[in-house]
């Protein structure tokens, strides 16, 4: 139930993520900074409830995704900001698509082991 969640929460942020970097005007970016960062603030409670649930087998694999959620919100808040200045680079982009599927990878390996 726990994990089903966090999926759902976490699609909900890549949809937050996509939707909100493809605006174009400043209000409407702004307005979905706040959605993420709701988002990734309700993904990162589900995350530590669920690495406190599984740090007795995965330790070191629950505490590189909670990592991976603070780097992700990290880079959210970035990209969100260069957008808002019209100077949104590639590689800051690379890097949250690195670090979400990198995030949902762990995800999959503290679920399956």
């Amino acid at each position: 139930m726990l994990v089903s969640i966090v999926y759902i929460i976490l699609g909900i942020y890549i949809l937050n993520i996509i939707i909100g970097l493809t605006r174009l005007s400043a209000k409407r970016i702004i307005q979905w900074l706040i959605y993420t960062r709701i988002t990734y603030i309700l993904l990162f409670m589900f995350n530590i409830i669920l690495a406190f649930r599984v740090f007795h087998n995965n330790n070191i694999e629950a505490l590189i995704t909670v990592l991976l959620i603070v780097s992700s919100s990290i880079m959210v808040e970035i990209n969100y900001s260069n957008k808002q200045r019209s100077s949104l680079k590639n590689i800051n982009v690379t890097l949250l698509i690195i670090s979400i599927l990198a995030l949902i990878i762990f995800n999959l390996i503290i679920v399956l082991k």
